[in-house]
């Protein structure tokens, strides 16, 4: 079995297919974009604070958007699936803008 099923697939199992539009909103929220709890420019992902598969009215609004890194700074691995994630890829957090502002006090008090 293919490791993508199709989009028909995909929404017989409740999944939404991603807007066409997406890319574009994506691209452009990240532009001069830095992560947002580490600051590392490359590899940045437009993670949406209220996922996708919960709420996809809110795909493509920057409100919903954060910048993270697929790799950080400080030893830290994935700030996406570290911190908007909780480490595993079928949870997300909730409350991942508090978490932004606890990391970032932390790291420039300590580093």
């Amino acid at each position: 079995m293919s490791r993508w099923r199709d989009v028909t697939d995909r929404l017989k199992d409740g999944h939404h297919a991603r807007s066409s539009k997406w890319r574009g909103v994506r691209d452009n929220f990240l532009q001069g974009r830095v992560c947002a709890i580490c600051e590392r420019r490359n590899y940045l992902v437009a993670h949406h604070i209220v996922p996708f598969s919960i709420a996809p009215e809110f795909e493509l609004e920057p409100d919903n958007l954060m910048a993270l890194c697929e790799g950080g700074k400080y030893g830290i691995k994935s700030c996406h699936q570290l911190f908007g994630h909780l480490g595993n890829w079928r949870r997300f957090n909730p409350h991942v803008r508090a978490t932004v502002l606890y990391w970032n006090a932390l790291l420039k008090d300590k580093l």
